[in-house]
């Protein structure tokens, strides 16, 4: 009998949804000499469980050292536990037909960002059919990863008219 393997998986750029939100795990893999390619319907065992969050199965927390026979990648997802970025990690491995777990467990690393921060705007007061004005929508927002995203014209400011069908100064917009 050999022994099967389980390979490493990291997935980056995550954005974390804080709160109880919980996200995929990346697809576990791996191989085994007699019984082929490892992954969809093989058993897996948890071996450690993450630090900073939670691993769940089939909307289930999981604990150190469970077994998941028919394992289905869509099942198990990860709350990080944390709303800002970060990284979790855990160690699973694969488990044979022949019921030999890999001896080296492998190590799943999941790696978040923080999600992008919008804070209301001001701008000067616009009258229907007055002046164009303009308001800088993305100026006081923060993006964890350095990237915020401007309207679709590329400058950060696009123009609104808050409601046509009404006249006067509207003062605010959601």
């Amino acid at each position: 009998e050999q022994l099967p393997s389980s390979n490493d998986a990291t997935q980056s750029g995550i954005v974390n949804p804080g709160g109880p939100i919980v996200v995929q795990v990346p697809a576990l893999t791996g191989n085994d000499p007699e019984d082929g390619a490892l992954g969809t319907g093989n058993t897996i065992q948890i071996t450690t469980l993450p630090a900073n969050g939670t691993l769940y199965y089939n909307a289930i927390a999981v604990t150190a050292g469970q077994i998941i026979p028919g394992y289905d990648p869509t099942l198990l997802t990860l709350d990080p536990g944390f709303d800002s970025g970060g990284t979790v990690t855990f160690t699973y491995a694969f488990v044979d037909a022949g019921s030999f777990a890999d001896p080296t467990p492998a190590l799943v690393t999941m790696n978040f960002i923080a999600p992008p921060v919008a804070n209301d705007d001001t701008g000067p007061a616009l009258t229907e059919d007055g002046a164009n004005g303009t308001v800088n929508v993305i100026t006081n927002d923060t993006d964890a990863d350095g990237n915020p995203t401007a309207p679709v014209n590329g400058g950060g400011q696009f123009t609104v008219d808050l409601d046509p069908g009404t006249a006067g100064i509207q003062t605010t917009f959601t």
